[in-house]
């Protein structure tokens, strides 16, 4: 696998997170109990986590990538 092919997957995993999230919040969103107010800043925090946990993640994939490449 060349590096091209590793940076579609990881882009695509990325992606493929970043919709699965978006489509969690949203279901959130339709079947929560609590107030609008308050759903709203629970979801928004969660977000906000999962905006960096993914970041986290993805910075974790490209310095194993290119340690790999570097290591050819």
């Amino acid at each position: 696998m060349d590096q091209e092919e590793q940076s579609e997957r990881i882009g695509g995993f990325g992606l493929g997170l970043l919709v699965g999230a978006v489509v969690g919040v949203a279901v959130a969103l339709l079947f929560a109990p609590a107030p609008g107010y308050r759903t709203r800043r629970r979801l928004r925090r969660r977000f906000d986590q999962l905006k960096d946990d993914v970041k986290g993640g993805l910075e974790k994939i490209e310095t194993r990538v290119e340690r790999q490449l570097r290591s050819r």
